[in-house]
């Protein structure tokens, strides 16, 4: 997870923001923990626990809601975000 392994909260560009739309379930409610904890720790990581699973397409676009910058980058669980790419 980009979040947990630190690739983009080590970017060297400052102005990015995190959007994470959270559609899991109730038995998988750590999720929303730890994405709280990170949000907890940096203000430009935004969480939003949503009411029910949109899919790929629903929950992506709650995230694009909570954006604020000019630009988009979209990321899986599994992605990683290589040191530089935000300059």
């Amino acid at each position: 997870m980009c979040i947990r392994d630190g690739s983009v909260t080590a970017q060297t560009y400052g102005k990015w923001e995190l959007c994470l739309a959270d559609g899991s379930d109730d038995a998988h409610d750590f999720v929303g923990r730890i994405c709280q904890e990170y949000r907890q720790k940096d203000s430009r990581i935004k969480y939003q626990k949503l009411a029910k699973n949109e899919g790929i397409s629903g929950n992506t676009n709650e995230c694009y809601k909570m954006a604020t910058g000019n630009y988009i980058a979209l990321f899986d669980h599994d992605d990683l975000l290589h040191l530089g790419n935000g300059q």
